[in-house]
């Protein structure tokens, strides 16, 4: 697949609500890859599976963790990376 045909995968995938690391597993990418190249493609995706579906009914564990994890990162940033 070249980056175009990945970028549509990558976006399909995120808005059918699945993790980066899920997508990385089913395109057979490296890990990170979706954060590092397609980071706005996933946006784009999350922010089509949020807009048409209910948010607290979809909130599984694993979505849970993730915006833990991105909570924290977050605060890191902000914080100016001192903890």
């Amino acid at each position: 697949m070249n980056h175009e045909e990945l970028s549509f995968e990558v976006a399909c995938l995120a808005s059918l609500n699945k993790t980066p690391k899920e997508i990385e597993e089913f395109l057979g990418l490296d890990d990170y890859t979706i954060h590092k190249t397609y980071h706005s493609q996933l946006m784009q995706g999350y922010k089509l599976y949020f807009e048409t579906h209910e948010w607290k009914a979809n909130m599984n564990y694993k979505r849970v963790a993730f915006l833990q994890r991105l909570r924290r990162r977050l605060n890191y940033a902000i914080r100016g990376g001192v903890e």
